[in-house]
């Protein structure tokens, strides 16, 4: 019951750190503003980001489900493109976060205690170690406004259960909701500050 939390929780992790680390790095170093000189465009800038972290997230996927299988006895083969579809659309949504952390930060070290104040209360609202049941019920609502939440939950559904699609569409659309409104809004952030 616990590894599908342990993946969201070690995918997101890894996206918002280091998402809202690179950005911070590059406009303390100077070259973010060389960049922002170039003809490359904003959003081709942001993609150039995102991409690289994108690819890295996809062999952590790929690692972290045959850990999951082979170590824990998880059943990742059930439906296996669902599920990298999952983790997909979650590491998206993580990685628009880190970005949006990177965007209002001033700094590295700031946007590592930004990226630590808001991870933090994820692991324990989001009932990636429990059930939702167990937080207080004034409490619980909040759990519905973390992506990791829905991950966990279409996770488990889908090797737990062997769910489809249909069974697991809110989450889905959940969590395609969180990437394009995160995603929306870091582009827009981004060129805030940079303009």
């Amino acid at each position: 019951y616990v590894m599908p939390g342990v993946i969201g929780l070690t995918l997101q992790l890894l996206t918002v750190m280091l998402m809202a680390i690179s950005v911070t790095r590059e406009r303390e170093r100077g070259t973010l503003d060389q960049l922002m000189a170039s003809p490359v465009s904003r959003a081709e800038l942001i993609l150039g980001k995102v991409l690289p972290y994108f690819g890295i997230s996809l062999v952590n996927v790929a690692t972290i489900l045959f850990v999951a299988d082979r170590w824990f006895s998880v059943p990742v083969g059930r439906n296996l493109p669902l599920l990298v579809t999952l983790c997909g659309l979650f590491v998206l949504s993580s990685l628009a976060t880190g970005l949006l952390i990177s965007v209002v930060s001033r700094s590295q070290f700031q946007a590592v205690q930004i990226a630590v104040f808001y991870v933090l209360p994820v692991f324990l609202l989001s009932g990636a170690f429990g059930h939702l049941e167990a937080i207080p019920e004034y409490i619980r609502p909040i759990s519905y406004l973390f992506p990791l939440m829905y991950f966990s939950r279409s996770v488990r559904a889908v090797t737990l259960r062997g769910a489809d699609v249909a069974q697991i569409s809110t989450d889905v659309a959940a969590l395609t909701g969180f990437v394009l409104v995160l995603l929306f809004f870091a582009v827009v952030s981004f060129q805030k500050r940079a303009a």
